[in-house]
């Protein structure tokens, strides 16, 4: 099912929103209605990027838009998509035109978890990028926040209020 060409991503839909979330900045919610199981959201899409080249792009190791593929024939834990628009987006609006603003949904665990991801490698695709795409794990309710499991690297901590 997800070889089959993909609808355009939820949030050009009008499924998906940006919204204010607390205690994380901003998130990616449902709108008004709800989103069945299966949907694609979206495809988080970017340079991909050995360990090496990361961390001459970002030498202070500050990031927001990084994530690290691990397992499959192209990826290991050397390898990142970055889907930072002042490296990634060629124009004004297409980061979010492709990915459906996939880089705004935060990580939850459990049943929070409501969004899957599938890594997508292409070795021939134009400029040797990667993507992941996403899904919702489950019926996904009408203002209800898109979340996705980082992984087990993955450790972060609300700052004191």
């Amino acid at each position: 099912r997800d070889a089959q060409p993909l609808a355009p991503p939820a949030l050009a839909r009008g499924l998906t929103a940006v919204a204010a979330a607390a205690e994380r900045g901003e998130g990616l919610f449902a709108v008004d209605t709800s989103i069945e199981a299966g949907t694609f959201i979206g495809e988080y899409p970017g340079d991909r990027l050995s360990e090496e080249a990361l961390l001459r792009r970002y030498p202070n190791g500050l990031t927001s838009y990084v994530f690290g593929l691990v397992g499959g024939p192209f990826a290991g834990p050397d390898c990142y998509i970055d889907a930072d628009p002042r490296f990634y987006a060629e124009s004004v609006g297409e980061r979010e035109a492709v990915s459906g603003a996939t880089h705004k949904m935060n990580h939850a665990t459990g049943e929070a978890a409501n969004v899957r991801r599938d890594v997508l490698h292409l070795p021939r695709w134009p400029w040797g990028r990667s993507r992941v795409r996403f899904f919702a794990k489950r019926r996904i309710e009408a203002k209800e926040e898109l979340r996705f499991n980082y992984g087990s690297d993955y450790h972060w901590e609300a700052p004191p209020t």
